[in-house]
């Protein structure tokens, strides 16, 4: 009976609904798509452990990156001027610091030891089963797949989705280390226990897994228990096939007064000439002014025609509501910025969107954009919504990685000293890192550790202390110099083992990094603090 929550899901889904295709040589197993599941919420699936498939991809944020608001600063990239607050920043999502092999955390060109955030917003994997093109310039587009490690065919039509899930865990600033295979992670799945870093999973999961290993779910899921690239990436595409979304409103048939008339200014306005219903996208590449195409070839930099220079793949607007960030640069943060952005023919040229060129926007009210609002809104699913069956998912652990709070103390010639703690706080996970970058090299560093934060910052030497230094105070260790020579090139990073401490679990720890510094105003400088909750 536990399987039979995948086996309903056709039958729950609106008449008007498509059904779903897959691909002959991996047909759809209960078993095999709760083992995709597994893997797609794998944070123990990337280097580092701290992001899994479904990080980039929360059901709640509509299927896609809702981190693009929620890190701040920490989901933006600079863009090709490089300058952070300039006009071609790229608010984008966010991948794994850059590391090697070891786990050794090594110093990106512009990130230093933080996350690397990419070029572009991770587009919403939600109804990906009716798609044939992936990614927003369209690189992915084959429906043949070969095992990526031995090259020999796998599938030999249809399988678009299990080519899309080929790159992500070996890409570098998804979610894989410096020069990653697919060999690595099939050595790393044998080993590890599945979602142990998940505060909590979901009911399917748990009892599916029941405390058995990787190699023990891919005995049920293709009847022997080799742990192989090609049957992960099946299988999470078969999860991903599940990933069906029908039951808005507008397939419901229960659009309001006001929705119904967004729906005619939909049609109207053209819009629905690129979100072409019932998917609301036509799957093609469109060039709509969001920015110049020199910041973003899109399309252009996959097939090197400059006709198509800054075109990109329609976005589906199923649950389109749900997102926070708009445009494939996280240009937007509302519908109703959107939606003035094509009132007013783009920002850039060149344009050629149909929906720039009708007359309905002459007479378009501010009603009528409240309306046309209220219709995409009856796009959303309430299932994707409340992340209900079958959008429920694992509690990730990098949800309860250490918070960041309080401001940082410049050192010498303003170069700011940042916290680097991204990872899990977990009793299970054996290479939590605290480290630090953008410190004067070759000058001491000391990891104040507290029971408690300071009820107010406490100004010492110049520098805004945020840990207790009362008797809540557990140790100031000092580690030595900063590695790196000069102010803004220092780093330095501790490993702990929490496997060795389980007492830690429920326990709450504040750390800051302080540093001699003489250049800066009274001889020492200063991280933000962390707040830790282990689990």
């Amino acid at each position: 009976m536990k399987h039979l929550t995948f086996l309903v899901l056709a039958a729950a889904l609106p008449a008007q609904a498509p059904s779903v295709p897959f691909p002959p040589g991996n047909p759809f197993t209960a078993s095999k798509a709760l083992l995709g599941k597994a893997l797609f919420w794998e944070e123990q699936l990337s280097s580092t452990n701290t992001i899994a498939c479904g990080t980039c991809h929360e059901p709640k944020f509509g299927g896609a990156d809702g981190r693009c608001t929620t890190l701040g600063e920490d989901a933006r990239n600079a863009g090709n001027d490089g300058v952070l607050g300039t006009p071609d920043d790229k608010i984008a999502s966010r991948g794994p610091s850059t590391s090697d092999a070891n786990g050794t955390l090594q110093q990106h060109e512009y990130f230093g030891l933080a996350p690397v955030v990419g070029t572009r917003q991770a587009p919403t994997v939600i109804n990906a089963a009716f798609q044939t093109v992936f990614f927003a310039d369209g690189r992915v587009h084959s429906g043949f797949f070969r095992d990526p490690i031995t090259r020999t065919p796998v599938l030999t039509s249809g399988a678009h989705l299990e080519n899309l899930i080929v790159e992500p865990p070996i890409n570098e600033s998804e979610m894989a280390h410096i020069d990653r295979t697919w060999v690595d992670i099939e050595n790393r799945l044998v080993q590890i226990v599945p979602l142990e870093l998940s505060p909590q999973l979901s009911s399917d999961l748990q009892a599916w897994i029941a405390g058995r290993d990787y190699p023990a779910l891919f005995q049920e899921a293709f009847g022997t228990p080799e742990v192989t690239a090609s049957r992960a990436i099946m299988a999470i595409a078969t999860y991903l096939r599940t990933q069906v979304s029908f039951g808005s409103p507008f397939d419901m048939g229960t659009l309001t007064p006001r929705q119904l008339h967004g729906q005619q200014l939909f049609s109207a306005l053209l819009c629905a000439t690129c979100h072409t219903p019932p998917l609301f996208t036509d799957g093609q590449f469109h060039n709509t002014g969001v920015r110049p195409p020199s910041e973003d070839l899109g399309r252009g930099e996959f097939t090197g025609d400059p006709f198509d220079s800054g075109k990109f793949r329609t976005p589906t607007l199923r649950n389109v509501a749900l997102r926070d960030r708009f445009f494939h640069n996280g240009q937007f943060s509302s519908l109703e910025e959107v939606i003035d952005f094509y009132q007013r023919s783009g920002d850039f040229v060149p344009n050629e969107i149909p929906i720039t060129f009708t007359s309905g926007w002459s007479t378009f009210t501010e009603n009528d954009r409240a309306d046309l609002v209220s219709f995409l809104e009856a796009l959303t699913d309430p299932a994707v919504a409340t992340e209900s069956h079958p959008f429920d998912r694992p509690e990730l652990g990098a949800d309860r990685a250490p918070e960041r709070f309080g401001e940082r103390t410049a050192g010498s010639d303003g170069f700011e000293p940042r916290m680097i703690a991204f990872e899990p706080a977990s009793t299970k996970n054996a290479s939590f890192t605290i480290g630090v970058d953008r410190g004067i090299g070759y000058h001491n560093a000391f990891l104040a550790l507290s029971a408690g934060a300071a009820s107010t910052p406490l100004e010492i030497l110049g520098a805004s202390i945020h840990v207790a230094l009362d008797s809540r105070l557990i140790a100031l260790i000092n580690h030595g110099p900063l590695d790196g020579i000069g102010p803004g090139a220092g780093t330095k990073m501790v490993t702990w083992d929490l496997t060795q401490a389980p007492g830690l679990q429920g326990l709450e720890l504040f750390g800051q990094w302080l540093f001699l510094d003489p250049g800066s105003e009274a001889g020492l400088s200063a991280t933000e603090a962390i707040r830790i909750r282990f689990y």
